[in-house]
């Protein structure tokens, strides 16, 4: 992934339109962990390799936000290194460690080492 897959790119150089991305992965996967607090550090950029990812099948790296209605309150619908894609009830993801709040992955204890899913 290079810096451009991070704009919108045009679909065809003969149709003048852009295409924005759904999905985005999570700030834990663009920065460093702080050891000490266990914490993302957002002021380390890192890049990770799929081999860094200690629990590629409980670390939710993006989500599809099309799946927040009231059909699916309570509902993450994760997508994970290791390829699969799970709805995850809230009761099941450890709470995040900014503002508690178990649906912000963005701040997982431990980034990209951590874990999402019990």
């Amino acid at each position: 992934m290079g810096v451009g897959d991070h704009y919108p790119q045009p679909l065809l150089s003969s149709i003048p339109v852009v295409a924005d991305y759904s999905y985005h992965w999570y700030f834990k996967m663009y920065h460093d962990v702080a050891i000490p607090s266990r914490c993302v550090n957002g002021w380390v950029s890192r890049s990770w390799k799929i081999t860094d990812i200690q629990y590629p099948s409980q670390l939710i790296v993006y989500t599809c936000f099309s799946g927040h209605s009231s059909q699916f309150a309570g509902i993450n619908m994760g997508a994970f290194p290791d390829g699969h894609a799970e709805a995850v009830s809230f009761d099941r993801l450890f709470i995040s460690t900014l503002g508690g709040q178990p649906y912000n992955l963005d701040w997982t204890r431990m980034g990209a080492l951590g874990r999402d899913v019990k």
